[in-house]
């Protein structure tokens, strides 16, 4: 009788990860996590692949983490840029524009409540208008004036830096209630170093 037991323990013991398994959700057959996708599109694009890299991209596109969503419609977007196919990249563009982002807080904290609309449009028109109107003015002088487009991509990286450092100066106001009983907390200067807004 030990002996049967010893049998069945044994036997449960060694069953117990296939009966787990077996128990377990399956991925459907041939389907390849987000994440990979995402991953072989950016290898692929990397490889001038683009027609290749924009259908990897284009299954990351629907994954559930916003993240791997994000990169994935950017990679797309750029994607199909470069095979020429402008109307389905201007879709992709909007799509990715239309879903939240991080920017729109920082906007929202860099001015008092009083005059946080007038500050946001204010400061994103003028944004707008220097860094977007004149750029490929720019650019096209660039190109003429060195004969290469690399000059460009340095122009790009230099606006690239300036935005960065911009931001780095930023203080981190995330604690400051936003609300217009806070006028005195929130009229505190955003950028290090200075004085009142």
């Amino acid at each position: 009788m030990r002996l049967y037991a010893i049998i069945a323990a044994l036997g449960s013991v060694l069953a117990a990860p296939f009966l787990i398994a077996a128990q377990a959700p399956a991925a459907p057959a041939g389907e390849i996590p987000a994440e990979v996708e995402l991953q072989l599109g950016d290898l692929l694009a990397a490889e001038a692949r683009f027609r290749d890299a924009a259908d990897a991209y284009q299954r990351a596109a629907a994954a559930a983490d916003a993240a791997v969503r994000r990169r994935a419609r950017a990679g797309l977007a750029l994607s199909l840029l470069r095979v020429g196919d402008f109307d389905a990249a201007r879709n992709q563009a909007e799509a990715l524009v239309r879903e939240p982002s991080p920017q729109a807080a920082l906007y929202s904290e860099l001015f008092p409540a009083s005059i946080r609309f007038s500050g946001v449009s204010i400061s994103y028109a003028i944004g707008a208008i220097i860094g977007g109107a004149f750029a490929p003015t720019i650019a096209a002088a660039l190109v003429a004036a060195t004969g290469t487009t690399m000059s460009v991509a340095f122009y790009l990286a230099g606006m690239t830096l300036i935005g960065l450092c911009a931001t780095l100066l930023l203080r981190d106001r995330s604690g400051i209630p936003l609300g217009p009983d806070h006028e005195a907390e929130q009229t505190v200067s955003p950028i290090y170093g200075m004085a009142k807004a």
